[in-house]
């Protein structure tokens, strides 16, 4: 099965099954998930101003993190395969001038306008999984070492999730 296809597959299940099941329940996901979100939080250490790409976005949830960790003069943008957890998003962050978010496959969309740089890349799940073609790239990349978080900063050194 070649990659555009397993995408449209992807992208058909978490519009119709998986992304409704997830708004429905995000409240409970977002208690979940909670300590990867604040964890990648910390080790991108987002400053004010940054511009941030979040691959995977989903509702939004560590999107808005970002967004106060930027401030008003910084950017985040959130891009997902499911157009309906995109539209939660959007929802959410509908309040956020520094929040955008896109419906995207990382595989074969731009992620960011034009050829704008990002400072930091972030996904909460599985990002080392794709090949970005079109992404931004920091300047240095910085991994974490977990198999369900990734960020990349510039600045930043490799850490170990708990140290």
């Amino acid at each position: 099965m070649s990659h555009e296809s397993s995408n449209v597959l992807q992208a058909t299940y978490w519009t119709e099954i998986g992304g409704p099941h997830w708004v429905r329940q995000q409240p409970m996901f977002d208690h979940m998930l909670a300590t990867f979100g604040d964890e990648a939080l910390r080790a991108l250490a987002v400053q004010p101003g940054e511009t941030v790409l979040e691959v995977g976005c989903g509702t939004g949830t560590t999107s808005l993190a970002r967004c106060a960790a930027v401030g008003p003069h910084g950017q985040v943008f959130g891009c997902d395969i499911s157009a309906t957890m995109v539209d939660a998003a959007r929802l959410r962050g509908a309040p956020h001038d520094c929040l955008s978010f896109i419906v995207a496959d990382v595989q074969t969309d731009r992620l960011v306008p034009g050829d704008r740089l990002a400072d930091a890349v972030y996904s909460r799940f599985g990002g080392r999984r794709w090949t970005m073609p079109h992404s931004p790239r920091p300047r240095r990349p910085c991994g974490m070492p977990s198999p369900i978080m990734s960020s990349m900063k510039p600045s930043c050194s490799p850490a170990t999730p708990g140290s």
